[in-house]
C-alpha cells in the first residue's frame, strides 16, 4: 500500500471514530425524520428523490448492530460517507500537490469544520453528497494525471452517480466534465468514446430507476410526487414543484437578498476553518495556477501504477501521481506549474465560481431570517470541500518552500494543523456536533402523540415539516399511536397525493376527499370542507395550527388545545370547561432543553411554535369562551374565573429554559383579573381582582417588546383601575 493511500486509509478511521463518538442517537429536525421513514419503507423522499441514499441507508437500517436502533444505524451511515469524503479528498490533493501529508491537511480540515462535522453525524444527504463530490475530483485529477478514455469514462460515472443523489453536484460535474473533454478533445471528441462517456454517465444515473420502480398508487406511506408516469418523473426529478435548484416551493421574491447571501456564505467559511486557514487556503489557491515563481523542490512522485505523465499531454507533474505511489513523500508542490495549456485548477476555480454565484443567487430563501440561513447553510459544505483542497495544496507549497528536503516537515507541519483545527474551540466539533437537541425532537415527536387518544378513528392533520418530521418515524417505525391517521396538510395540496390517499390501504382508510387537493383552485377543497366530511367519522386533531391563509373552518368549528395539539370542535358542542382542565393538564408537554435555543435552529421553532403556546392557548381558550358566554353570568363568571386561574399556573411555569413566556400572557392575565371586577359580587372579590389586574398589567408594561399603541391602552386600563 502506498503512502497516499495508507496516510487516507488512516484518516477516515480516525474521523470515522470521531463521528461515531458524537453520533446522533435519533433523529434532528428539518428533513431527517421523513428521510429516515423513507428509508425504512423504502418510499420515495420530496424532490429530486435521492433515490441512492435512500436505498444505501435503507441497507444500513438493515445492519445486524446489537442494541441500536434504526435511526442509530441510518446515521451510522452519514459518518461512514463522512469519513470516506475525507479520505477521498486526502487521497485527491495529495496527488494534486504531490505531498501525501498535505493531502492528510486537505482532509482533516474539511472533515472537523463544524458543518461538515454536523452532517456527517445525522440521517441526511449532504454527507453522501460530500463524498460523491470528493470522488468528482479525484477522477478529475486521475484523469489530468493520465488522460485516458477509461479515466474520463470513470469521471462521468462518477457525475452520474453524484447527480443520482443530490442536484447542486451539476456545479461541480460540468466544468470538470467541459475541462476534461477539452483538455483530451484528441481522444474524447470521437464517436465511439463519446458514447463510452454517455453510458457511464447514464450507468451513474441508473439509481433514479428505483424512483420508477417504487413510485406510482402503491407507493409507500409518506412517499412524494408520481414517479411512476414520464411527466411526474421529471417533474419530481426536476424538482419542478419547487423551481429547479431553487430551496422553496415560492415566488422568486429573495433574488434582492444575494448580495447578502454571498456575503454570510463568505463569512461562514472563515467559520468553518481556523483564522490560520484562509491566507495558507489562498496561498494554495495561488500555486494551483501556477502563480508562485518558478521555483521547484526536491523529492519528486513518480508514476507508479500508470499513473506516470507520458500519457497526459498537459498533465501536470504533481498530478501524474494521482494514479500512482509516492516517491520521496517529501511533495513538489512547483510541480503544479508544470501544466502545458490550462491547468486542472481552472476545473476546480470553475466549480467554485459557479457553485458560490449561480447556486447562491438561484437559492431562494431568506438570509435575513437566521432559520432560513441555517436551512442554506448545509448545502455550504460543498464548496468548502474545495477551499479545503486549496488549504492542502497551501501547506504543500509551505513546506516545500521552507523545507524542500525534509519530508518529517510536511508531516509534522500537517499533523498539527489537523489536531488543531479538530480541537481548537474555533472549530467547535463536540460543541457543534453533539447532537443535544436531539433527544429534544425524538420527545417533541412522542409528546404530540402522547396528547391523542389511543384508539381507532383519530385524524391528526399535521402543519410544519418540524411537525410531521418528528412524528413519522415514532408512529411508523415504533407503532407508537399505531391506530392514528395522520395526514399532512402540505402533502394534501397535492392532487397526486389525494389520488393515492383515496386508495384502500393507503393507509388513508375512512378518510373522506370533497376534492381533488386541498387549497382554492377549481375542483379543490377548502378546510371547512375536509372537516365537514370527516367529523363525524373521526376525532379531529391538529398540531401546528390551520393554514394561515384558510379562515374557512372558523365558520363552523374552533380550536381547543390539548396539550401539542387541538381538537377540532364543532361549534355550539356542550363544553365542560373543568374536564377539559384536566385533561389539557395531563396533557402538557415535558420537553427538556438541553441548552436556550439557539436562534434559526429548528429547536427554537419547536419552543417557540409549539411548546410556548401549548401552555400561553391554554388559558386563552378559557378566556375566548368566557367572552362568548356574556349574558349568562354564573358561566361567565366560572370561565373568567376558570381563566384567570389558569393564566396565574401559567405565568408560574418554568419551561426548562427553552423561552420566556410570552409578554402578552401578562395582559391577558390581567385582562381576566379585570374582567371579575364586573362580575363579582362581592367586594373582597372584587377588591382582590383589581390587585392582580393591576400587578399583571405592571409586569406587561415592563416588557420594552410593548408597542406604542398597545402601552397607551393597557396604560389607560391601570388608571381606570384605580377609579374603580
Amino acid at each position: 500500500m502506498d503512502l497516499d493511500l495508507l496516510l487516507s486509509t488512516a484518516l477516515s478511521a480516525v474521523t470515522l471514530a470521531a463521528y461515531v463518538h458524537t453520533l446522533c442517537p435519533g433523529t434532528p429536525g428539518g428533513d431527517a425524520g421523513e428521510l429516515l421513514q423513507v428509508a425504512l419503507e423504502l418510499g420515495i423522499a420530496h424532490p429530486p428523490g435521492y433515490p441512492l441514499w435512500t436505498m444505501m441507508a435503507h441497507g444500513f437500517s438493515r445492519l445486524p448492530l446489537r442494541n441500536t436502533t434504526a435511526a442509530w444505524r441510518v446515521n451510522l451511515s452519514s459518518a461512514v460517507y463522512g469519513a470516506l469524503a475525507a479520505g477521498t479528498l486526502s487521497l485527491g490533493v495529495g496527488s494534486w500537490s504531490g505531498s501525501p501529508w498535505a493531502g492528510v491537511a486537505a482532509g482533516g480540515a474539511f472533515a472537523f469544520s463544524p458543518l461538515v462535522w454536523e452532517y456527517s453525524v445525522q440521517c441526511e444527504v449532504f454527507a453522501l453528497n460530500n463524498l460523491l463530490c470528493a470522488a468528482m475530483l479525484l477522477a478529475l485529477l486521475r484523469f489530468d494525471a493520465r488522460r485516458t478514455v477509461g479515466r474520463a469514462g470513470a469521471g462521468a460515472f462518477a457525475v452520474g452517480l453524484a447527480l443520482s443523489n443530490q442536484h447542486t453536484a451539476v456545479f461541480f460535474g460540468a466544468p470538470f466534465a467541459l475541462w476534461a473533454l477539452l483538455a483530451g478533445r484528441t481522444a474524447l471528441l470521437r464517436p465511439a468514446p463519446l458514447l463510452l462517456l454517455a453510458a457511464a454517465g447514464l450507468a451513474g444515473l441508473s439509481p433514479y430507476l428505483y424512483l420508477v420502480a417504487r413510485g406510482g398508487e402503491s407507493a409507500a406511506w409518506g412517499s412524494w410526487g408520481e414517479t411512476s408516469t414520464v411527466r411526474g418523473f421529471l417533474t419530481h426529478v426536476l424538482r419542478l414543484e419547487y423551481g429547479t435548484f431553487r430551496l422553496a416551493n415560492t415566488p422568486a421574491a429573495t433574488d434582492a437578498e444575494f448580495g447578502l447571501r454571498l456575503r454570510r456564505f463568505s463569512e461562514s467559511l472563515s467559520e468553518e476553518l481556523p483564522p490560520y486557514a484562509a491566507p495558507i487556503a489562498l496561498l494554495g489557491l495561488f500555486s494551483s495556477f501556477g502563480w508562485l515563481g518558478t521555483g521547484r523542490g526536491g523529492g519528486g512522485r513518480g508514476g507508479g501504477g500508470g499513473g506516470g505523465g507520458g500519457g497526459g499531454g498537459g498533465a501536470t507533474a504533481g498530478a501524474a501521481a494521482a494514479g500512482g505511489g509516492a516517491g520521496g513523500g517529501g511533495g513538489n508542490a512547483a510541480s503544479l506549474q508544470d501544466s502545458r495549456g490550462a491547468p486542472v485548477a481552472v476545473a476546480v476555480g470553475a466549480a467554485f465560481a459557479l457553485y458560490s454565484l449561480l447556486f447562491l443567487w438561484l437559492a431562494n430563501l431568506p438570509a435575513s431570517s437566521a432559520f432560513y440561513l441555517q436551512v442554506q447553510r448545509r448545502f455550504w459544505t460543498q464548496p468548502l470541500l474545495l477551499v479545503a483542497a486549496w488549504f492542502g495544496l497551501g501547506v504543500a507549497t509551505l513546506t516545500s518552500r521552507l523545507a524542500p528536503r525534509r519530508p518529517a516537515a510536511a508531516a509534522a507541519l500537517s499533523l498539527l494543523l489537523v489536531a488543531a483545527h479538530a480541537s481548537h474551540p474555533f472549530a467547535g466539533g463536540g460543541r457543534v456536533a453533539d447532537c443535544a437537541d436531539v433527544p429534544l425532537f425524538d420527545a417533541f415527536g412522542g409528546e404530540v402523540l402522547r396528547a391523542l387518544p389511543d384508539k381507532r378513528r383519530v385524524l391528526l392533520l399535521t402543519v410544519g415539516d418540524e411537525v410531521v418530521n418528528s412524528v413519522r418515524y415514532l408512529h411508523r417505525a415504533l407503532a407508537v399511536r399505531q391506530r392514528l391517521t395522520i395526514l399532512d396538510l402540505n402533502y394534501a395540496q397535492f392532487r397526486w397525493f389525494v389520488r393515492r390517499a383515496a386508495r384502500a390501504g393507503a393507509g388513508f382508510d375512512g378518510v373522506s376527499w370533497p376534492g381533488d387537493a386541498y387549497g382554492s383552485s377549481p375542483g379543490s377543497f377548502l378546510m371547512e370542507q375536509l372537516l365537514d366530511a370527516n367529523y363525524d367519522a373521526f376525532e379531529v386533531y391538529v398540531c401546528g395550527g390551520m393554514h394561515p391563509r384558510d379562515e374557512s373552518w372558523r365558520r363552523g368549528y374552533q380550536l381547543w388545545p390539548v396539550g401539542l395539539v387541538s381538537q377540532v370542535v364543532r361549534r355550539g358542542t356542550p363544553f365542560d370547561a373543568q374536564e377539559w382542565a384536566a385533561r389539557s393538564a395531563r396533557a402538557l408537554p415535558r420537553l427538556a432543553f438541553a441548552r436556550p435555543p439557539q436562534p434559526g435552529s429548528w429547536a427554537e421553532v419547536v419552543a417557540r411554535n409549539h411548546y410556548v403556546p401549548a401552555y400561553a392557548l391554554r388559558p386563552f381558550a378559557l378566556l375566548e369562551a368566557a367572552y362568548a358566554a356574556k349574558g349568562h353570568a354564573a358561566a361567565e363568571r366560572a370561565l373568567f374565573n376558570a381563566a384567570a386561574r389558569l393564566y396565574d399556573e401559567t405565568v408560574a411555569v418554568e419551561l426548562n429554559g427553552s423561552l420566556r413566556m410570552p409578554e402578552y400572557v401578562w395582559r391577558n392575565l390581567g385582562v381576566a383579573h379585570s374582567q371579575l371586577l364586573r362580575i363579582e359580587p362581592g367586594a373582597a372579590a372584587r377588591a382582590a381582582a383589581r390587585r392582580r389586574a393591576a400587578s399583571a398589567f405592571l409586569r406587561y408594561l415592563a416588557h420594552d417588546t410593548v408597542d406604542a399603541a398597545d402601552r397607551e391602552t393597557v396604560e389607560q386600563a391601570v388608571l381606570s383601575l384605580a377609579d374603580t
